[in-house]
């Protein structure tokens, strides 16, 4: 009885999630996107960026540069072996937006300086252990960080250093089009409602101006992108300092395969018994 009558609202619901909303010509998969540039994530940042660009149109604040803030949620950790966006190349529905946005979160533009960017980075760098130089056989990722505070700064390049504690200044190099990052420049980011809240320990981002903030939901600017657009390949932004003799293990989806980022030392240990797939980075 519950079924039938549950049944009108559960077909609308699948109407819904089977519904074409654009096409990507490359698979889009968030196997490595804790280790490297990750085209899953790419495609958020590009849709917030031109969001945001239209609602800085013909403002003064239309001059600052504009990055994007962006995070894997879907990562593995306590989501299980399962618990990663794996979208084949193909038509995309309103269920694959689900994956490539899990939460509802809304729209934020905030202006923020270049040492709140930095501040924003180190914060994001404690994903990672503090690694020991020398050692090959330690674990890479911190299961007490989840991996949606994992932020990305889409229009910055970056290094990252594990051997280096967060806080310490563990990222350097920080660059905006090949220009050190001067701590007094100003930017317009876009984000989500809840980093600019301060979740996630960001509280220091609640000391920005909010440029705005106008409720809209972050999974609706990526649909209509996707609309528009199509995916493409993630460009260049950080990657991890050397530290030869040191290596590190991670876990990650089943289907994961190495030859997806070549520019990564990567060794592949195989499938672990809860189901992840087990790689070593040596860097």
């Amino acid at each position: 009885e519950i079924a039938r009558l549950t049944a009108p609202a559960h077909a609308r619901v699948l109407d819904l999630i089977r519904r074409p909303i654009g096409r990507t010509e490359m698979a889009l998969n968030s196997h490595f996107s804790l280790v490297a540039p990750d085209a899953s994530l790419s495609v958020v940042a590009a849709a917030q960026r031109d969001y945001a660009a239209s609602l800085l149109s013909g403002s003064p604040e239309a001059r600052l540069p504009l990055l994007s803030a962006v995070a894997p949620f879907r990562a593995g950790g306590r989501a299980g072996p399962t618990g990663y966006i794996d979208i084949p190349a193909g038509p995309l529905s309103m269920r694959h937006a689900a994956e490539l946005y899990v939460y509802p979160n809304t729209i934020c533009v905030i202006a923020a300086t270049g040492a709140m960017v930095a501040g924003w980075l180190e914060r994001s760098s404690g994903l990672f252990n503090v690694l020991t130089p020398g050692v090959l056989d330690q674990p890479l990722i911190d299961p007490a960080f989840p991996s949606y505070n994992f932020d990305l700064l889409d229009g910055l390049t970056w290094v990252i250093d594990p051997v280096v504690p967060a806080g310490h200044g563990r990222v350097s190099d920080i660059r905006w089009q090949g220009r050190p990052l001067r701590a007094d420049a100003m930017f317009a980011v876009v984000t989500n409602s809840y980093r600019a809240g301060g979740g996630g320990g960001y509280e220091q981002l609640t000391a920005a101006q909010v440029l705005h903030a106008p409720g809209r939901p972050t999974r609706d600017v990526v649909v209509d992108y996707l609309h528009r657009r199509q995916p493409a390949a993630a460009p260049p932004s950080w990657r991890f300092a050397p530290n030869p003799g040191t290596a590190a293990w991670f876990d990650t989806g089943p289907r994961a395969q190495r030859e997806a980022v070549p520019a990564l030392a990567l060794d592949d240990l195989g499938l672990m018994a809860d189901g992840f797939r087990r790689f070593r980075l040596r860097f």
